[in-house]
């Protein structure tokens, strides 16, 4: 497929999601060697009564050196919201019904920048819902240069967070990856 119809808003091929997986780091992963919901982009993560409070790893960087900060994060979830689309769970329900309904401009107002790295979910009442949602590749952090303001489709698949990026495409128009070198994940694919 071109690659201009990758979108973890539209993801309805099980190779698509393969994709957007290698492109895109979640905030939360599920361990399932241990069935535990572990760090992704997240460094910490922690309940403060109904709040959902979520660190961010410090010097995340895309390939081209753009910073991943609580922006990306809220941009992210914001953007979901707005093009309210996702197979995993039901951020919009939990998040914008625990501030009346009431949206921004992009999204809802239940996802708050607490710091340069903190961000807060906030929702009615303490729900294990997000942990898991948050964990789904419909909720991949993506860089906030690599989705055209306007429209909110993604533009720039280089810049990403994940362990890979778009390189370009080869001789036969195939799509090339390559490894974020500086990915937490990235030995892993080392040894593959």
């Amino acid at each position: 497929d071109d690659m201009s119809t990758f979108d973890t808003a539209k993801i309805t091929k099980d190779y698509e999601y393969m994709m957007l997986q290698a492109l895109y780091s979640t905030l939360l992963e599920h361990d399932y060697e241990t069935s535990q919901i572990v760090t992704g982009l997240a460094e910490s993560f922690r309940w403060e009564e109904s709040s959902f409070i979520v660190e961010l790893k410090k010097n995340i960087r895309t390939k081209n050196g753009y910073e991943i900060t609580a922006d990306d994060v809220i941009f992210t979830i914001n953007r979901q919201m707005t093009l309210n689309s996702n197979t995993h769970g039901d951020l919009r329900r939990l998040l914008c019904e625990s501030n009346s309904g009431k949206e921004n401009s992009l999204g809802c107002a239940g996802v708050k920048k607490l710091g340069r790295y903190s961000v807060s979910f906030e929702l009615k009442q303490k729900n294990s819902d997000i942990v898991r949602s948050l964990t789904s590749i419909d909720f991949g952090i993506i860089p906030i240069p690599a989705v055209d303001p306007n429209s909110l489709k993604i533009i720039d698949y280089s810049e990403t967070t994940g362990p890979l990026f778009f390189a370009g495409l080869d001789q036969k128009g195939r799509i090339v990856l390559q490894k974020q070198s500086q990915h937490w994940h990235h030995l892993a694919f080392e040894k593959a």
